[in-house]
């Protein structure tokens, strides 16, 4: 399978996540492109098999829970209809401490259900900045199929 893990990251959490992600997908021989959102056209994600959307949320401006700067503009300058039913995913990174926990997710979800995305699995909320974090969060992942075999063949 041909998989897109289209992220943003600031401080570097969703980036390692990321590579995470990435090197369980291809243990299990699937083609994985990591890209950075801002590198990524919604023409662009019309070659992938698999997109898996991936951000931290962000207290932007006062408003908690916001998709990382980047992200935010990819959705707002998107052409819609482009993710009709293509198979999708989310992962996000968050402060529990603050009142929208990984508010970003639900962004995310919103933004591939509008565009006539497939959600194939609930998203994974990531407490905490990822490298100061243990690998459960990855088996988390793996419980809610995103990396078994039964999800992706």
């Amino acid at each position: 399978m041909k998989v897109l893990i289209a992220y943003a990251t600031n401080s570097g959490g969703t980036f390692f996540a990321t590579q995470t992600v990435e090197n369980a997908l291809k243990s299990k021989r699937h083609t994985v492109t990591c890209k950075e959102i801002e590198e990524l056209s919604s023409n662009a994600l019309k070659e992938y098999d698999l997109i898996i959307f991936a951000s931290p949320s962000w207290n932007y401006k006062g408003a908690e829970g916001e998709l990382q700067t980047s992200f935010k503009e990819f959705v707002q300058n998107y052409s819609s209809g482009s993710l009709k039913g293509k198979k999708c995913a989310v992962f996000g990174l968050g402060d529990s401490t603050y009142l929208y926990f990984c508010g970003a997710v639900e962004r995310l979800e919103r933004f591939v259900k509008d565009n006539g995305g497939i959600l194939l699995s609930p998203s994974l909320r990531i407490d905490s900045y990822y490298r100061a974090v243990s690998y459960t969060h990855l088996d988390v992942y793996k419980r809610q199929n995103i990396l078994s075999n039964n999800f992706i063949k």
